[in-house]
């Protein structure tokens, strides 16, 4: 499901390790996820101490896809530290989805 290669498998989540006062993107392929027809609409994200920007819903052209099926963004972390994401998002038939991971950011 995740598409960056800094993801990494923790005991029990995925996490995406960073460097901290860093800007980092990361994406989140939610493909297999999806009804036949059904397409990502809106994408939210939110954690404590981290800055997102430009968390949109993104169809990948690059791989022959023409509708919305990954979420991609921009995060900020201020410090070090360990901070639990929480990533929602709807579809166009009114699933949501709720995807939640960890940031580690170290100095």
């Amino acid at each position: 499901m995740t598409t960056y290669t800094q993801w990494r498998q923790g005991n029990t989540t995925k996490y995406l390790q960073v460097a901290s006062e860093s800007t980092t993107d990361f994406s989140i392929d939610f493909e297999s996820q999806l009804a036949t027809g059904d397409t990502l609409a809106t994408a939210t994200a939110t954690a404590t101490g981290i800055v997102f920007d430009n968390v949109n819903v993104y169809a990948d052209t690059t791989l022959g896809k023409t509708t919305p099926h990954m979420v991609t963004g921009f995060m900020t972390v201020a410090s070090a530290g360990t901070y639990a994401v929480k990533l929602t998002v709807t579809t166009s038939q009114g699933k949501t989805f709720v995807y939640h991971f960890d940031v580690f950011a170290e100095q």
